[in-house]
């Protein structure tokens, strides 16, 4: 798995399939589709915030030029605020929620995992 590029825009539906404390990862996955032997998966890594629905159509994944909301949540000092980002999730072009997180990531998954 490897980082993706942002903008991300999607052009599925989404939802959200796990969020791990201790590794402090979030997970959104495509909804199966008849016909398809993968879905695709959105990986968070190294999460300290997120405001998120259940899921999304036509997710879109954008950076943050700045967000009050954001701010208000996140306090990183210093050096260390420069290696989060900080996203804002988009449902069918409509602002539908945020995470901060260290990276991104897009893949392909068989769908009987």
């Amino acid at each position: 798995m490897t980082t993706s590029p942002l903008p991300l825009d999607l052009h599925e539906d989404m939802q959200v399939w796990s969020y791990r404390v201790s590794h402090r990862t979030l997970v959104f996955r495509s909804f199966w589709k008849q016909g398809r032997d993968t879905a695709t998966e959105v990986e968070f890594v190294s999460v300290l915030a997120m405001r998120t629905r259940s899921g999304y159509q036509d997710l879109e994944i954008r950076e943050a030029d700045s967000d009050p909301e954001i701010e208000a949540l996140v306090d990183v000092p210093g050096p260390a605020s420069a290696r989060y980002l900080r996203l804002h999730l988009l449902s069918g072009g409509v602002p539908a929620g945020f995470v901060v997180c260290g990276d991104v990531r897009v893949r392909q998954v068989p769908v009987d995992e």
